[in-house]
C-alpha cells in the first residue's frame, strides 16, 4: 500500500518522464527524440501530450509491471530473511 502513494513531489514528474522513454523505446527502438517539441504554447504542449499517448500508456503498463514484480519479489525475499522458524 506504502508504495503506490507516489504523491511525494517529485515522482510523478520522474515516473511519466520514465514511462515515456520507455513507451518510445518500446515503439520506435529509439532512446532520442523522445522530449524533443515545441512548448512554446499551450497548443502544442496539448499536441506534444496527444502525439505521444501511445508511448506514455504502453511505457506505463511495462514500468508498473516490472516495478511490482521487482518489488514483491525483493517484498518475498525479505520475509523469507527475517522469518522466524516456528518450534516443533
Amino acid at each position: 500500500l506504502a508504495a503506490s502513494n507516489i504523491s511525494f513531489a517529485p515522482m510523478p514528474v520522474f515516473i511519466t518522464m520514465g514511462a515515456l522513454a520507455l513507451g518510445h523505446l518500446l515503439l520506435t527502438g529509439q532512446v532520442s527524440g523522445v522530449f524533443q517539441g515545441d512548448f512554446s504554447s499551450f497548443q502544442a504542449v496539448l499536441f506534444f501530450a496527444k502525439s505521444r499517448l501511445a508511448e506514455w500508456l504502453l511505457g506505463s503498463m511495462v514500468l508498473a509491471v516490472g516495478a511490482g514484480a521487482l518489488l514483491g519479489l525483493l517484498a518475498y525475499a525479505l520475509l523469507q530473511l527475517f522469518r522466524k522458524n516456528p518450534k516443533s
